[in-house]
């Protein structure tokens, strides 16, 4: 199993990389923005098989741990804005659990990295991670950006926030949004079984 996720791995490193070559490539702006979003979501679960490759427990992986190296690859699509992690490791979920919430968080900060702020002024994406009880953990995703239009439907949004829904109805999850004084903050609470 170990070598089975070490090939997955590095085969879904190798989709990611094109994606990201063929984003410096092309010249239209959307294009670039849908090939970083599509190398953010393949290379989130290349990080599962990356942690399964090197724990060697294909059943469970370290949330907090797995959630710090997504948030890394996601820094690297997203350099005008700031990605910050804060979560203490040693809280275990099922890898396909896991997977979805890496997910989740992927849409959320690209969601954020394209909207809160203006290109001009970048900011700062807060992702924290903290037990609420036994079998729930919280997961948040906040900015201080211009925050939410007023008379916004969520649930009428572009494709990251459809799949955003899709996610939290699968996982079981409860997405509360809040509008900050400044910025907006997505609230998952989320069953780890």
């Amino acid at each position: 199993m170990q070598e089975i996720n070490h090939r997955v791995k590095n085969s879904l490193q190798l989709v990611g990389s094109m994606f990201n070559l063929q984003a410096r490539r092309a010249g239209d702006p959307a294009l670039v923005q849908a090939l970083q979003e599509a190398y953010g979501r393949v290379t989130a679960v290349a990080r599962v098989h990356e942690r399964l490759y090197l724990s060697g427990d294909v059943g469970a992986v370290d949330l907090c741990g797995y959630l710090k190296a997504v948030c890394d690859d996601l820094q690297a699509i997203t350099t005008d804005n700031k990605i910050v992690f804060d979560g203490l490791e040693g809280i275990s979920m099922n890898t396909d659990r896991a997977v979805l919430v890496a997910l989740l968080i992927g849409e959320l900060v690209t969601n954020a990295a394209k909207h809160a702020y203006p290109k001009d002024a970048p900011g700062t994406i807060k992702v924290s991670v903290a037990p609420a009880g036994d079998a729930i953990v919280t997961v948040s995703v906040s900015d201080s950006g211009k925050g939410l239009p007023d008379g916004i439907e969520l649930k009428n949004g572009g494709l990251g926030m459809t799949i955003v829904d899709a996610f939290v109805a699968q996982s079981g999850a409860t997405l509360d949004v809040k509008r900050l004084r400044k910025g907006t903050e997505f609230l998952l609470r989320i069953p780890l079984e």
